[in-house]
């Protein structure tokens, strides 16, 4: 009994992971063939202007605690 009952596990884990195996791949061929549609006149890019002042006495800047953020500070 118990050895039928690994069997049955066994072969219902192999057909599940053969079905993710076979909708992961189909996904993914779908996908790379809908987003190969790009042509050099359907990409815009455009830079924009960044303007820095400098509002110190010396010749140093001094950021104390700076970290990478989307927020703007000062």
């Amino acid at each position: 009994m118990n050895d039928k009952k690994i069997s049955i596990i066994t072969i219902v884990s192999m057909i599940l992971s053969l079905l993710l195996i076979t909708i992961g791949l189909s996904f993914a061929y779908f996908t790379a063939n809908i987003t190969n549609t790009e042509e050099s006149t359907t990409i815009n890019v455009t830079g924009g202007v960044m303007t820095i002042h400098y509002d110190s006495e010396g010749q140093e800047i001094n950021a104390p605690n700076i970290e990478p953020s989307d927020d703007p500070f000062g």
